[in-house]
C-alpha cells in the first residue's frame, strides 16, 4: 500500500474480490494473507532474508 492510499480503498478491493456467495472467513483469510504479505515485503526490503542456495549449504543439501 502506498502512503497516499487509503486503507479503505484497500479493504473495498479485498471485498469486491471475493467470489459470490463468499463467507466472513473468506474475507479474513483475505485479510490475513494481505498482511502476511505486507510483512514479508517488509521484511525482504530490510534485508532480512536468507537465500535458497545459503539455506541449502548450511543444511549441506547440494544441487
Amino acid at each position: 500500500m502506498s502512503p497516499t492510499e487509503d486503507i479503505r480503498d484497500e479493504a473495498l478491493d479485498l471485498v469486491r474480490g471475493l467470489p459470490p456467495g463468499a463467507t466472513w472467513d473468506d474475507l479474513m483469510r483475505r485479510i490475513y494473507e494481505r498482511l502476511l504479505l505486507q510483512e514479508r515485503l517488509a521484511e525482504s526490503a530490510a534485508g532480512k532474508v536468507t537465500s535458497l542456495d545459503a539455506v541449502e549449504r548450511e543444511l549441506g543439501l547440494g544441487r
